[in-house]
C-alpha cells in the first residue's frame, strides 16, 4: 500500500480509544440505576461509540485494496497477516488463559483452549480476531469483486445479504440442519457490508474522499439525528419501556453515519494539518496490540479496586479509564519504540532487557501446557531442561566484546527471581493467600528455585562465551 495516509491512522487512533471507552464504561451500562441521569448519559455515549468494531473492519477493507496490485501473492499475504494478526492474538490469548487460570475463572482443557482460540469466546473483544480472519481467508472471493462488476451492487447485495443474515440465518439454520446456532455474531456475514464498502472506498479511494469533503455537513447533520434515534431506542429498551422490532436495523444505519463522520472529520483534520504527527504514527502502530491487551488492566483495576474497598462506580470508572489508558496504551508504546529500535545502543539495552520477558514468556507457555494436557511426573526436569537452554541461546546473542558476558547471566537469573517471586505474590492457596510476601520471598529462595537459577546462569555464560556465539 505504501506510505500510510494520515486520516486513515488518526481512524485507527479514534477507533482504538472509543473500544477502551466503551469496555471501560461497561460497568457503569450495567450497574447505574436505569432511572437516574448518569445511565441515561452512559448509556447513550456508550451507544454512540458502538460502531468501532464495524469500523475498524470498514478500515480493514480501505487498506487491504488501497494501492492494490494485481501481481498479488497469497503466499505473501498470508505470512503477513500471520505475524500482525495472528501472532500477536496467540500471545494475548495466552496471557489472557493463563490469567484466568490463576484467578480460577475457567476450568482448563484442551478442548476448551482450542475452542475459545477459534471463536474468540474466551474474552468478549477477542471475536474480532475470528471475524477479520475470515475475511482474510475469503481474500479470493474479495479479488473478484474488486475486479469484476459495479461496486453499487456488490455494495448493496453485501448490505442485503447483512441485515438478512442477521435476521434470519440462525433460524435457517436451525430449520435445515436442526442446529442451534451459537456464533452469529462472529461469522463474516455480520459485518459483510462494512468490508466489502471498505474494498471500493479503497478502490476509489480520492473519489470517496472528495464526495465525503463535499458532502460533509448533511453527513455529520445525518449522523446526529440517526444517533439521537439510536440513544432513544437504547434507553427505553435498557429501562424496559419499548422494544422496537427495527432497532437493530436502525443501529447499522446509525454505524454507517457515524464511521462516514469519523472518517470526515479525520479528512478534515488532515486540511487543516492537524495529523502531521510523528506520534500519531506511533499510536497506530500500536493500536491493534492495545485493542487485544487492554481489557487485562481493566480486570486488574477492578480486582484493585475491590481490594481497596472503592464502590463508587464513578471513581472505578474513572480510575480504571486512567490505569488502562497508562499501562495499555503506555506498554503497547514501549512496544513500538523498542522494535523502532535501530542505534547499537538502543539495540543493546533492548538485550538486556529481553530476559524479562522471554522467561515469563516461556514461563506462561509451560502453565498452559501444565493446564491443558496431562504432563509426565519427569516434567520438572523437562523445565529445567528448557529453561537451560533458554538462557544457553540468550548468551549466544550477547553483543559484549568480553570473552563471556557475565551480565547478562546475571539480568537472566534475576529475571527468573523476579517472576516467580511476582507470580507467588499474586497467587493464593490453602495455607497462603495473595500478598503474602513471606511466602513470595520463601518461594523464590527455595532450594530447588536455586538450583534453577544456578543452571541459568551457567548456560548462559556457556553461551556468551565467543567460540559459542552467533555471528
Amino acid at each position: 500500500m505504501g506510505k500510510r495516509k494520515n486520516e486513515l491512522m488518526l481512524l485507527s487512533v479514534v477507533f482504538m480509544f472509543l473500544v477502551i471507552f466503551i469496555h471501560v464504561a461497561a460497568e457503569c451500562v450495567d450497574g447505574y440505576v436505569t432511572s437516574s441521569v448518569q445511565f441515561a448519559v452512559i448509556c447513550s455515549l456508550h451507544r454512540l461509540a458502538s460502531f468501532v468494531v464495524q469500523g475498524f473492519i470498514f478500515l480493514s477493507g480501505v487498506k487491504l485494496f488501497l494501492g492494490y496490485r494485481e501481481d498479488f501473492s497469497y503466499g505473501k499475504f498470508y505470512l503477513a497477516r500471520a505475524k500482525r494478526v495472528i501472532l500477536p492474538y496467540l500471545v494475548c490469548f495466552a496471557l489472557f488463559y493463563v490469567y484466568f487460570i490463576f484467578t480460577r475463572a475457567v476450568d482448563p482443557s484442551l478442548g476448551h483452549f482450542t475452542s475459545e482460540l477459534i471463536t474468540g469466546g474466551l474474552v468478549g473483544h477477542f471475536y474480532f480476531v475470528a471475524i477479520i480472519c475470515q475475511f482474510y481467508l475469503l481474500m479470493p472471493l474479495w479479488r473478484l469483486l474488486y475486479r469484476r462488476g459495479s461496486p453499487i451492487v456488490w455494495v448493496v447485495a453485501s448490505f442485503a445479504i447483512m441485515i438478512l443474515a442477521k435476521e434470519y440465518l440462525p433460524a435457517a439454520v436451525r430449520v435445515i440442519f436442526r442446529y442451534e446456532m451459537k456464533y452469529n455474531s462472529r461469522l463474516f456475514t455480520y459485518y459483510l457490508f462494512y468490508f466489502v464498502s471498505g474494498i471500493f472506498v479503497g478502490k476509489y479511494y480520492e473519489q470517496v474522499c472528495g464526495f465525503v469533503i463535499k458532502m460533509k455537513q448533511w453527513i455529520y447533520g445525518i449522523s446526529a439525528f440517526v444517533g439521537a434515534v439510536d440513544c432513544v431506542f437504547i434507553y427505553l429498551i435498557r429501562r424496559g419501556i419499548y422494544y422496537p422490532r427495527f432497532a437493530e436495523t436502525w443501529h447499522v444505519f446509525y454505524c454507517v453515519f457515524a464511521i462516514l463522520t469519523v472518517f470526515a472529520a479525520a479528512l478534515s483534520a488532515k486540511v487543516k494539518g492537524f495529523t502531521r504527527s510523528r506520534f500519531l504514527g506511533l499510536i497506530d502502530s500500536a493500536s491493534y496490540n492495545v485493542y487485544l491487551i487492554h481489557p487485562l488492566f481493566i480486570f486488574v483495576s477492578d480486582w484493585v479496586s475491590g481490594r481497596l474497598g472503592i464502590s463508587s462506580l464513578t471513581l472505578r470508572f474513572v480510575i480504571k479509564g486512567l490505569f488502562t489508558l497508562v499501562f495499555a496504551v503506555g506498554l503497547c508504546l514501549v512496544i513500538e519504540v523498542i522494535k523502532g529500535a535501530s542505534s547499537v545502543k538502543a539495540k543493546k539495552v533492548i538485550y538486556y532487557l529481553s530476559p524479562f520477558i522471554l522467561i515469563p514468556a516461556l514461563f506462561i507457555l509451560l502453565i498452559l501446557i501444565d493446564g491443558l494436557i496431562p504432563v509426565p511426573s519427569f516434567f520438572g526436569i523437562i523445565v529445567y531442561i528448557l529453561f537451560a537452554v533458554l538462557s544457553f541461546l540468550i548468551g549466544r546473542r550477547s553483543p559484549s566484546k568480553h570473552k563471556v558476558d557475565i551480565l547478562i547471566a546475571a539480568v537472566s537469573a534475576l529475571a527468573m527471581f523476579a517472576f516467580m517471586f511476582v507470580i507467588n505474590f499474586l497467587d493464593a492457596g490453602e495455607t497462603y493467600s495473595r500478598f503474602d510476601m513471606r511466602h513470595a520471598i520463601g518461594y523464590a529462595t527455595s532450594a530447588s528455585v536455586l538450583v534453577e537459577y544456578g543452571i541459568m546462569f551457567i548456560s548462559c555464560v556457556i553461551g556468551s562465551i565467543l567460540p559459542f556465539r552467533k555471528k
